[in-house]
C-alpha cells in the first residue's frame, strides 16, 4: 500500500483544557476530569498520535473486565484514528481486538481473553528498560528511561539494618562466671531492670547475697545460682558495657555511610561490617 504523509494540527483536535496532560514529560500520565469531560477520548488521541510519532512503541490496553474493552477503550481508539483523519494508516481487527499501524507494524493489543479468569502475578519491581525486562533492586529507580541509583534510599535502608543489628547485639546473651562455672545471661531491658532493682534492695537491706538468680546453660536449661552483691555489680557493669558497645558500633557505621561511594553502598554488607566493628570496638 502506497501511503502519503499527512500533516495534523493538534490544537484543532485536542481540547485546550488538556494542554498540561498532553505536554507532560514525567513517567506517569494521569488524565483527570469529570464525567463526560472527554478524558478517555483525549487519552485515545494521545496514544494514537504517540505511536505514529515513536516507531518503536507498542501499546497494551487493559481493563478490569475483559468483555467491556470492545465498547470502551477499543471504540475510543477507533474514534481517535478517525478524528485524526489517519484511518488509511491503520488496520483494525475485532477478533482478537487489535489495531495495527500499517507503516511500521506497531500494535495496540489487549490482554488475551484466556487469562481473564486466571490469577496473574505482577511484579512491581520489573520494568522494561531499553527493550529489556529487568527487576530493580529496592534502591534503584527509573530516571529518564534508565536505571538510576537512589543513594538516599540505600543509606536509609542500611541504617535500618544497622539499627536492627544493634538491637540484636544489645540483648544477646553473654557468659558470666560464678564459682568457676560459666553461665549464659540475657541482656534484655527487663534483665537490666530486675538486676538494678535487686541491687538497690540488697543495699537497702544490707544484704550481701541474693538467692536463686536465674541463668541459662549452653543447652538452654535453667540454672538458679546464689549471687553476691559483688557478682551483681559486676554483671550490671557488663550489661551496660554491652549496651554501650552495641550503640557505639551503630553510630560509628551510620556516620560513615555518607563518605562511601555509590558502588560501596551497593555492595554494603551491614551484618559483616557490624560484626567486625563490634569486635574492634
Amino acid at each position: 500500500m502506497n501511503l502519503k504523509s499527512k500533516k495534523i494540527r493538534l490544537p484543532d483536535l485536542v481540547g485546550k483544557g488538556y494542554k498540561d496532560f498532553w505536554n507532560f514529560k514525567g513517567r506517569y500520565r494521569v488524565c483527570k476530569g469529570s464525567r463526560g469531560s472527554k478524558k478517555s477520548r483525549t487519552t485515545a488521541l494521545f496514544f494514537i498520535y504517540s505511536m505514529m510519532k515513536y516507531p518503536g512503541a507498542n501499546l497494551l490496553v487493559v481493563r478490569k473486565v475483559y468483555r467491556t474493552l470492545k465498547d470502551s477503550c477499543f471504540t475510543d481508539l477507533k474514534w481517535a484514528i478517525n478524528r485524526l483523519g489517519v484511518q488509511d494508516y491503520w488496520s483494525v481487527k475485532e477478533s482478537p481486538l487489535e489495531i495495527i499501524y500499517i507503516p511500521t507494524g506497531q500494535k495496540v493489543g489487549d490482554v488475551i481473553e484466556e487469562i481473564e479468569s486466571e490469577d496473574v502475578a505482577i511484579n512491581p519491581s520489573q520494568y522494561f528498560v531499553e527493550g529489556n525486562l529487568i527487576e530493580l533492586k529496592p534502591y534503584e529507580t527509573i530516571k529518564d528511561g534508565k536505571v538510576a541509583f537512589n543513594k538516599e534510599f540505600r543509606i536509609e535502608e542500611i541504617k535500618k539494618e544497622l539499627y536492627d543489628l544493634r538491637l540484636e547485639y544489645d540483648v544477646a546473651p553473654f557468659e558470666f562466671e560464678v564459682g568457676g562455672v560459666k553461665y549464659l545471661q540475657n541482656n534484655r531491658s527487663i534483665d537490666q531492670s530486675n538486676l538494678t532493682r535487686i541491687v538497690v534492695m540488697c543495699q537497702a537491706l544490707k544484704k550481701t547475697t541474693f538467692e536463686n538468680w536465674k541463668f541459662y546453660t549452653k543447652e538452654n536449661s535453667e540454672k538458679y545460682v546464689n549471687l553476691t552483691l559483688q557478682d551483681m555489680m559486676k554483671m550490671a557493669n557488663i550489661m551496660q558495657e554491652h549496651t554501650t558497645k552495641a550503640m557505639a558500633t551503630e553510630t560509628l557505621l551510620t556516620h560513615n555511610l555518607e563518605n562511601l561511594t555509590d558502588d560501596e553502598l551497593k555492595e554494603y554488607d551491614a551484618k559483616d561490617r557490624y560484626e567486625k566493628a563490634y569486635k574492634n570496638m
